[in-house]
Formats: structure tokens, sequence, C-alpha cells
């Protein structure tokens, strides 16, 4: 049902209910009112009926001479309602004859009797089953004590049923007018609430849809136009923001192309000059030979810049080749602590490492050189941040539907300023900053990691180390058991030489570099 009908029918139904009310009470309280005004009139009456009989002219009548004197006086008397002179046993010796018919002779019941007792007016039964609003006057005895009997002057309530009718059908006719009008009224004031809560859904649709210039129409003060005013300034940023990220996405898209495009060149040849003066295919000293060394290292920083300027622009156009093999954990992460030893005892680092036994029978479904990549490259940024006499440790336990590596340093570890960016492409903290590299290191190894399924994570404080972590799902074991199988490229020197991201100069050849872009470990 539409919020319009909605509305309208609340509307309505609480004027059903008020009016029902009415048509309970309304009724009543105006018999009440009626009987309030029409009592003290009836009593004035009767009083002035027992005036009109004048019975203190006659000393010693006797009440069965009433009918004859109430004849005489009162034949032409007119009053709003019925007269009875009532002896004192209760009998009617005269009556009016206006409401009912000749009642004279009649004998009252003893509860009636007794309910006429009192002077005053009220809602008397006098008739059986007739209610009446009746007023009693005593007719005093000439000259004595006591009373010849009483003078009840008395009106049936169902004459004024009419009146309750009355009231009742202008209530229902009311109601109804009213509940037509709060349909109308309910129904025009939600239909246009609807209307201008509807323009919204449909901006907000068109927003999530891409169509990020679409803006509403403000009308008004009340709480709709403040929504709609929220809306267009919601859907302003949101279009300045996707704006200012798609240019910094293509520039950087542009850079990462024009940087790997005119470095590819001119890197190719410096490294054959230097390789040609290194091994001595051109006359050339001691001294030139180690100018060409040092030409080479160089060479080659750029090559892995370029490698990972070309590997980030192809995670970020989805262009990411994975060659994913089926492998046990424990095996290969045994094999990889074992090829980067050597790095970090040529950093001059200790080297611990603690796998799980377990792991052995948990099987991955990855492409092993890439995480040969990653795991490189947080060793080799650990042992830099830990220097001499560090320690560098590798930890790796399974965890619920997989594994968790983690490389910990006690090197300075990372401001906090610097934690939630550290695996932004092209940040570097304040620590790395001091050192070469372009900040690409973690944001790849995040890349490589999340395109495996996983997630990477870093805990850090000041003077206290860093540990950088990643999860990766668990394979289902293979068919035939949980025979290890040796990856291929697992032993690769491209993976156990260099890790993504490294581009730290140095003559040593296949050295890891600083590709990790961490601020401080």
């Amino acid at each position: 049902m539409r919020l319009a009908w909605r509305m309208a029918l609340v509307y309505a139904s609480i004027l059903v209910v008020v009016a029902l009310l009415l048509l309970v009470g309304a009724p009543a309280l105006a018999e009440r009112a009626m009987v309030d005004a029409l009592g003290p009139v009836l009593l004035r009456q009767a009083r002035s009926v027992v005036a009109l009989l004048d019975v203190q002219a006659f000393p010693g009548l006797p009440a069965t001479y009433l009918a004859d004197l109430a004849a005489v006086r009162l034949s032409r008397l007119y009053v709003d309602g019925e007269v009875l002179v009532v002896d004192p046993a209760g009998r009617i010796r005269w009556n009016s004859a206006t409401l009912v018919g000749d009642l004279e002779g009649w004998q009252l019941a003893p509860e009636v009797i007794r309910g006429i007792r009192a002077p005053g007016y009220g809602v008397r039964e006098i008739l059986a089953n007739v209610p009446a609003v009746v007023a009693v006057a005593p007719i005093p005895v000439p000259g004595g004590q006591g009373s010849l009997g009483t003078v009840v002057v008395f009106r049936p309530l169902r004459e004024l049923g009419g009146v309750r009718r009355e009231i009742g059908t202008w209530l229902a006719l009311g109601t109804g007018a009213a509940v037509a009008v709060a349909l109308a009224a309910g129904w025009a004031v939600g239909y246009r609430m609807v209307r201008r809560l509807a323009a919204i859904q449909e901006a907000a649709a068109a927003l999530a849809a891409g169509e990020l210039s679409r803006r509403l129409r403000v009308a008004g003060r009340d709480e709709i136009a403040g929504l709609a005013a929220g809306f267009n300034h919601m859907a302003e940023r949101i279009e300045g923001l996707v704006g200012e990220l798609r240019r910094s996405q293509a520039l950087r898209r542009a850079m990462l192309a024009t940087i790997s495009h005119e470095l590819r060149t001119p890197v190719t040849v410096i490294r054959g000059l230097g390789e040609a003066l290194r091994d001595g295919l051109v006359e050339a000293g001691p001294a030139a030979r180690r100018q060409a060394g040092q030409i080479v290292a160089e060479a080659e920083r750029l090559g892995r810049l370029i490698d990972d300027l070309f590997q980030l622009a192809q995670i970020e156009t989805g262009q990411l080749d994975l060659r994913l093999e089926r492998f046990a954990a424990g095996p290969w992460l045994e094999e990889r602590a074992t090829a980067l030893e050597a790095l970090v005892r040529e950093r001059g680092a200790r080297w611990q490492v603690r796998i799980d036994p377990g792991l052995a029978g948990v099987w991955l479904e990855a492409d092993p050189h890439r995480l040969a990549q990653v795991l490189g490259n947080l060793v080799d940024n650990a042992a830099r941040h830990a220097g001499p006499e560090g320690q560098v440790r590798l930890d790796a336990a399974g965890v619920p539907g997989g594994i968790r590596v983690q490389v910990a340093d006690d090197g300075p570890g990372i401001d906090p300023a610097d934690l939630p960016r550290i695996f932004e492409p092209f940040y570097r903290g304040r620590e790395a900053a001091r050192s070469r590299g372009a900040g690409l290191g973690l944001s790849i190894v995040r890349a490589l990691v999340e395109a495996h399924g996983g997630r990477v994570g870093v805990e850090s404080a000041p003077g206290q180390g860093t540990r950088l972590w990643f999860v990766l799902p668990r394979a289902p074991e293979p068919r035939g058991g949980s025979r290890a199988t040796e990856p291929r490229g697992g032993r690769s020197p491209g993976a156990e030489a260099r890790p993504v991201g490294a581009e730290e100069s140095g003559a040593v050849t296949g050295s890891l570099g600083d590709g990790a872009g961490a601020p401080g470990g």
C-alpha cells in the first residue's frame, strides 16, 4: 500500500474512533442535560398545580373529593407533561390525559408510591416499564399537618428519543463528511510527500548506477527539503571525489606506462656496455672494471624498478597472470626459508624460523613464483630494518581455513601515522623517505596476496619492531593422499633472488632491494 493511502487511512481511522465515542457518549450526555433542564420546569409546574387546587380554602376536605376539586380547578390547565393527582394510598384521583389516556382510579405500584413520596424531580418509572422525568409536589392538609396527596407531573423519556436519533443522525453525517475530507486531505498530503521521497529514491538509484551529475530540486524548508539538500551535497562530494580519483588513476597509469617505456631501452644499453667493460671485452684497467660493476648494478636496480612498475600496471588494469599450482605449504615454506637465510645473514641479522609441522598436510593453490616474491620482499624489508645484530623471524602456522605467515623484525618500528598507508602505492613513510625506493613493494605484495584470495596486515609500534603478515586460504587435499609435491618454479632463481618491488641500489647482483616501501621496521 502506498504511503499516501496509509496516511489517509490513519487520519480517517482517528476520526472514526472519535465519532464512535461521540455516538456512544453524546446521547447519554444530551439526555442527562435535558433531564436537568426539564426537571426544574416540571417541578415548578407541579407546585403551580398544588397552588391552583387551593385546598386551603376547604378545611377538612377529604381525599375522596380531590378528583372533583381537580376537575373543577384544573380543567383548562396546560403543562409540559402529564399531571396526576394521587391520594395518600397511591390511587390516581385525576389526570390531565395529555400524554396518556384517562388513568382515574388506577392504583400505582408500591415501588412507585415509595418513589413519589419525596418531593423534587428525577427519572423514575410511573407507569410499568415507562421511565420518565418526574416532578413531585405534596398537597398539604388544610389547617393541619400531613398531606392529602401528591401532584405528579411527568414526561416519558421515550419522547426524548427523537432528540437522541437526531443527535445520532447528525453525528453520523458529520463523521461521514469528516472521513471523506480526511481521506482526501491525507491522500493529497501523502501523495505530495511520496512524490518528493520517490524523487530522492530515484536520484539515489541513478547515483548508484554511476549518474554522478544527478541533483534534486529543493522546495520548501521542511525535513524532506533538508533531505534533498543533504543528498545534493553528498552527490557533489561523491562526484568531486570520483573525479579526483579518476584523474589520479589516469595520471598514475600514464606515469607508469611512460616510465616503463622510456627507461627500458636506455637501461638495456647501459647494462650491455657495463657488462662488456666488466667482462674485459673492452680494454680497461681495474678502476674501469669497478665502474662497470657499479653501472651494471645500477642498471639492474633500474631494471627491477621498471619490472615493478610494469607489474603494478598489470595489477591495476586486471592483467596480472597467475599460474596456479597445488602444493603442500610446509615443504614449500621450509625451502623458501632456507633460500632466504643467506639474504638475512648478508645484512648481518640473525635468522629464526618457526614453521608448524602440521603445515605439511595443508595444501595451497597458488602461483609459487608470485608467493616467493611476496615472502622474499617481506624478509628483505625486515632484514634491512633489523640491521646488523638484529633479528628476523619467520613464523608460519595454520589458522581456520588457511595458513598465516608472519615476518617480524626487532627494528625501530613504524610511526602510528604511517601504519594505515604503508600498503598504498608510492607511499613512503618518514623513515623510508631517507632511503632510496619508490614505495611500490608492499602495495604489490598486498595485490598479489589478495589476488590469491588472501589478506595482509601489519602490527608495529615505535621501538618495538614490526610484524608483517599474510593469510592464504587452504585448498582441498588432492586425490591420492597428502604426498608433498614440489611446485614448478619453486626453485626459480628469480623468485629466490628478487622480491617484488625491490629497487635498492647495491653492487651485489641478485640482492632483494628495498621495494617493500615500509616506513620502518
